[in-house]
């Protein structure tokens, strides 16, 4: 997966395999003391393509993801925006409801 944090050169993409190793785990506090680490990868996985457009693309409005000071940036230079940087916000935003949910 790639982000749109900013950085000016577009990274490596990631194989499944790759992403499941490596990629972004969270950290929720259920207890004192006591924290869950869960691995995004998990809910990702069995996720297909039109199950994310029907379910989640439907609540994405293009207006404002393209408002957005980082998307602005990488739009306006050189090396442009992947259609994959560009959607990286709304696999954030998925990431954040599904952490919620747990």
């Amino acid at each position: 997966m790639e982000d749109v944090s900013g950085d000016k050169s577009t990274g490596g993409l990631l194989s499944a395999e790759g992403a499941s190793g490596i990629s972004r785990s969270e950290q929720l506090t259920r207890e004192k003391h006591s924290p869950l680490i869960l691995n995004n990868y998990d809910w990702w996985k069995e996720f297909s393509l039109l199950n994310f457009l029907r379910d989640v693309g439907k609540y994405a409005r293009v207006g404002t993801m393209m408002a957005k000071e980082s998307v602005k940036k990488r739009l306006n230079s050189e090396e442009g925006m992947s259609y994959t940087e560009f959607t990286y916000q709304l696999l954030q935003g998925y990431d954040f409801v599904h952490l919620f949910k747990v």
